[in-house]
Parts: structure tokens; C-alpha cells; sequence
């Protein structure tokens, strides 16, 4: 029997639906440019105040983003994610609905999935189980 999938809305995912709400106080143009020139994902959510100054931070850039010491190290993540961003970014400019974001973790490869309906974008990010590392010290937080 396989492993069972985990669903999750860590913070990061619940600021994007949240900003989604207010798409127009957001220059989706700029931050799209941005991603396509391939600008770390950290750094264009920064400048555009999605991601606070909190350890989530240094997490996405270790944990997500940090390559051989990654929690999945055999996956380009920062490149699948900006290409799912662009999307659903793209993807939010012409529908203009609300974003709702979930990471579900279990899956056999790493990829995004945007999905359109009448009420809304749904946004998920497919990984494998993620490797722990012994100086994992970042608790995954639902709030």
C-alpha cells in the first residue's frame, strides 16, 4: 500500500490566496517579468511583500530552494516553482478569482497544478516525501 499524501497550507501558500484578494494592489506584470528572468523566488516575493522577514525566510531558501541540501535534492525546486508561479500568475491576471494554495506532499514527482473554476484558482505543489535532515529545526506550521 503506498505511503498516504499529506495536505498542507503553509504560510507562504496562505499569503498568495490572500494576495490574490487584492491581485490589483500587485504589479503581476513586474513580478511575472521578474520570474521569467529567472530571479530567485525569495527575492522577487521579498521586494514584493510576500514573504515577511521570519524564519520561513531561511527555510524556503534551505530547505525548499537550497539544491544538494535540499529536502528534495534531486528535483530543480526553485525552477518548477517560478514555472508554476508564472502560471498561475499569468493564470490570475485573465481569470481574476481568488487563489487557493496547497502543497501536498507524498507524491511521486515534484510539480505545480493550477486548476481554474468558476470561484476560484486552485494552486497545488506536488512533492515526495520530504528528507528531514537532522538539523531540521523548522516546525511545517498550518496555521
Amino acid at each position: 500500500m503506498p505511503d498516504p499524501m499529506t495536505v498542507r497550507q503553509p504560510g507562504f501558500l496562505k499569503r498568495l490566496g490572500a494576495a490574490s484578494k487584492h491581485a490589483d494592489h500587485y504589479p503581476l506584470g513586474q513580478i511575472i517579468r521578474n520570474l521569467r528572468d529567472g530571479e530567485d523566488v525569495c527575492d522577487v516575493a521579498k521586494r514584493h511583500a510576500l514573504l515577511p522577514d521570519t524564519g520561513e525566510e531561511s527555510h524556503l531558501r534551505r530547505d525548499w530552494y537550497g539544491g544538494e541540501d535540499s529536502w528534495w535534492p534531486a528535483w530543480p525546486v526553485q525552477d518548477i516553482i517560478r514555472e508554476g508561479y508564472i502560471e498561475l500568475l499569468e493564470t490570475v491576471q485573465r481569470e481574476r478569482l481568488p487563489v487557493d494554495a496547497h502543497w501536498i506532499e507524498g507524491a511521486d514527482e515534484f510539480r505545480t497544478i493550477c486548476l481554474v473554476s468558476d470561484v476560484q484558482i486552485t494552486f497545488l505543489i506536488l512533492t515526495p516525501q520530504h528528507t528531514r535532515r537532522d538539523d531540521d529545526d523548522f516546525e511545517i506550521v498550518d496555521k
